[in-house]
């Protein structure tokens, strides 16, 4: 197998990952937003995920650095995807339903295909922007066939316009944070801006007094928690990152079409709803969408 094919791979797994990881995110916070608070939720969340970090660097006996020339850019990174993006998003699946967070998610990908255009100058491949439109075209249809009718009746509310405003951050954040991988390791990368969006978090928290009271949690609670701090935090921004600069971010931008077709699928399976055909025909249209910019 040659060097290229090899890095290939190595991209198709972590990106694969990272999509079944953020599946499993998805769910688990749509269980714990019904718990916690966004700030609350958010905090806990990267505080796991930062010390789940540093357990890595540890392990990996990698030092932890930056120059303070980098520091704005880190705190943008960190208001950006980090502090921003979750508390809206967390906020907007109060109001919003799963279908309509689904289609909406997906559009990151091509906002991040738009971000790296512009601000990245990564080339135009109309084979590249091709399998972007025919992936997102079979996110569409599997949610569309989630729908009991059609999409006619789907309706845009105030929580909608949340997850749309927090896609868009999401997206510019993964874009920008190519821009710091030009001089720092995806992994020192992700730890200084978790970092530095768990402080950020801790101040609106402590602030706001989001602690108190704190809710009583079942075991089984407790450890979505801890899977959602550690293994979709920690590990899996880590991976998006890594993939981000081996492969570039429309590249990587491409998967994020997986997330909600995988979501649909662990979800069904949990409450042993049936697959649809238009759900089965979505799958094989993001599965031919990335097999055209492979």
């Amino acid at each position: 197998m040659s060097g290229r094919n090899k890095i290939n791979l190595k991209v198709f797994l972590l990106l694969s990952a990272v999509a079944l990881i953020s599946s499993g995110a998805a769910l688990t916070g749509e269980v714990l937003a019904d718990r916690f608070p966004p700030v609350t939720l958010s905090t806990l969340r990267f505080m796991l995920g930062t010390l789940f970090l540093y357990l890595v660097l540890l392990v990996k006996r990698e030092k932890i650095f930056f120059y303070l020339q980098d520091l704005p850019l880190f705190i943008l990174l960190a208001s950006t995807g980090i502090v921003s993006y979750n508390l809206i998003m967390f906020y907007g699946l109060r109001f919003t339903s799963a279908v309509n967070c689904s289609l909406i998610t997906s559009t990151s990908a091509a906002m991040m295909y738009l971000f790296a255009l512009i601000f990245l100058k990564e080339a135009f491949r109309w084979r590249h922007f091709s399998g972007i439109l025919l992936a997102f075209g079979g996110v569409f249809l599997a949610i569309a066939g989630s729908a009991e009718k059609s999409l006619l009746p789907l309706q845009l509310n105030p929580g909608d316009l949340w997850i749309l405003l927090s896609t868009v951050l999401w997206a510019f954040y993964s874009v920008a944070g190519k821009k710091a991988m030009r001089r720092y390791t995806p992994l020192i990368t992700t730890t200084i801006t978790c970092t530095v969006g768990t402080l950020m978090l801790l101040l609106i928290a402590l602030f706001k007094r989001a602690f108190f009271p704190f809710p009583e949690l079942s075991i089984s609670l407790w450890g979505q928690l801890i899977f959602l701090g550690t293994v979709s935090t920690g590990l899996a921004f880590y991976w998006w990152y890594q993939a981000i600069e081996e492969a570039g971010a429309s590249y990587s931008a491409m998967f994020l079409n997986v997330v909600p077709i995988s979501t649909l699928v662990l979800g069904q399976l949990l409450m042993q709803q049936p697959v649809t055909p238009f759900q089965v025909s979505g799958v094989f249209l993001v599965v031919v969408g990335l097999f055209m910019i492979m």
